[in-house]
């Protein structure tokens, strides 16, 4: 992951540096599970969407996740209508 230039929040967060915690294009925090990037191009920024698609577990196993994100990001990578990318998180979950 370290070495792949599509991951791009590479960095462990302490509690004294929660503040620095990755924002998105809105220049506003990402969520665990809730945040969207897409090409804003197609998608207007800070849309509230639903989605319905397959989440990776930690054994690896794809599970099912329905639920509301917002799309709160811009997307590298992503040029097409139909892509996006939805921030998972990194480590203990909180909240």
């Amino acid at each position: 992951m370290l070495n792949d230039d599509r991951f791009t929040f590479q960095k462990i967060y302490s509690a004294a540096e929660i503040a620095e915690w990755p924002t998105g294009s809105l220049n506003v925090q990402v969520t665990t599970d809730r945040s969207l990037a897409t090409d804003k191009d197609i998608f207007p920024r800070a849309s509230l969407t639903f989605i319905d698609v397959p989440k990776p577990s930690l054994s690896g196993a794809l599970l099912p996740y329905q639920g509301f994100v917002l799309d709160q990001d811009t997307g590298g990578g992503i040029r097409a209508a139909g892509r996006a990318d939805i921030y998972m998180g990194f480590g203990v979950r909180r909240g």
